[in-house]
């Protein structure tokens, strides 16, 4: 299994293979890494920051995840409440008003 992961990451390195980060991945990797292993949440921050930005990874809502982690890290927010905040940040909810215009809220 290790040499297999060893070809998978010279892929990425390559550029052959590009790897996709989605968020729930990222808040099962901060969840396993802070509860189980008792990592820090800054040192699981910094690690997964630098992941979403290395090459060959994809990262899905790249600045919202970002953010989370961030938020998981500087306010000890838990990363999934950190990415719902940031998730609405970057997304404001758009209400209709009287079926004409729309107003960010």
């Amino acid at each position: 299994m290790a040499r297999e992961a060893e070809d998978m990451i010279q892929k990425v390195e390559t550029g052959e293979l590009v790897l996709r980060l989605s968020a729930i991945v990222v808040a099962e990797c901060c969840w396993v890494l802070e509860s189980f292993y008792e990592a820090h949440p800054t040192d699981i921050s910094d690690a997964l920051l630098k992941f979403t930005n290395a090459i060959g990874v994809e990262t899905e809502e790249k600045l919202v995840v970002q953010q989370a982690l961030l938020d998981f890290s500087v306010k000890k927010a838990d990363f999934v409440d950190a990415y719902i905040a940031a998730h609405a940040k970057a997304n404001p909810p758009r209400m209709w008003l009287r079926g004409i215009s729309i107003i960010n809220v």
